[in-house]
């Protein structure tokens, strides 16, 4: 009888010594889901600070449909974009045919609608939208209602993706710092950007697209792209 009673203790033992080890096993999965999941919410979070600018496809809404609006900070619209048209101020246009007469009411970085252009700067977002600086004022967007329309880029992935355009205040030189050769004759040229290293942009000369001519050898250098953390190069969406 004994023997059966100490039988049942060690067994009740055992089982109460599994399920807390089972528990405990669980309780540090748990901790370390949420330590990686908070992680990872830093991480986007980070990168979200690091977006610079806004592009709106609005190629997709023009060609295959679909909507999306741009409110000022009192939720009036400043434009409402609907498949083919968009409003503005009232007033009904065409995106394309008719951009000449409404485009200088979108004062942004960047807006031609026949080559799928509109970019805007990005400031960050908050309860739901997405700002951004539009007719020298912030801009909303719905977060919900635009998305897969819209695509945030930092500073550097927008000077990669565009074209510069250098003056003489902004020359190539051989090496990336302000006591290096200047290359001659640079001003000649229409450039592609490479790649960058700190303020620095690594150019090479179009071979498509040239002022007059083509030219008969490679040129490539670096052009100060930033100072100050401020971009001083001129930038091109088209050649």
């Amino acid at each position: 009888m004994r023997l059966y009673f100490l039988l049942i203790v060690l067994l009740i033992v055992s089982c109460k010594s599994k399920t807390d080890n089972e528990k405990e096993v669980l309780l540090k999965n748990t901790v370390i889901e949420d330590t990686v999941r908070n992680d990872k919410s830093i991480i986007k979070e980070k990168e979200q600070k690091n977006k610079s600018f806004l592009f709106i496809d609005i190629g997709t809404v023009y060609f295959k449909g679909g909507s999306f609006t741009i409110l000022n900070q009192t939720k009036d619209t400043i434009a409402y974009f609907k498949d083919k048209k968009v409003l503005i101020n009232n007033k009904e246009y065409e995106i394309i045919e008719e951009s000449g007469f409404y485009k200088n009411k979108l004062n942004c970085i960047s807006f031609d609608p026949e080559y799928d252009l509109f970019i805007l700067k990005y400031i960050g977002k908050k309860n739901g939208f997405y700002k951004v600086m539009i007719n020298e004022e912030v801009g909303l967007i719905d977060i919900e209602k635009s998305r897969g329309l819209i695509t945030l880029k930092t500073t550097e992935e927008y000077i990669l993706e565009a074209y510069p355009k250098l003056n003489e205040n902004t020359p190539i030189r051989v090496e990336a710092n302000d006591s290096s050769k200047v290359i001659l004759n640079y001003l000649n040229f229409t450039y592609l950007p490479l790649e960058i290293k700190g303020d620095w942009l690594k150019v090479k000369d179009d071979k498509e697209c040239f002022i007059d001519q083509p030219s008969k050898t490679d040129i490539i250098g670096w052009v100060r792209w930033r100072k100050n953390g401020e971009i001083i190069i001129d930038i091109a969406h088209s050649c």
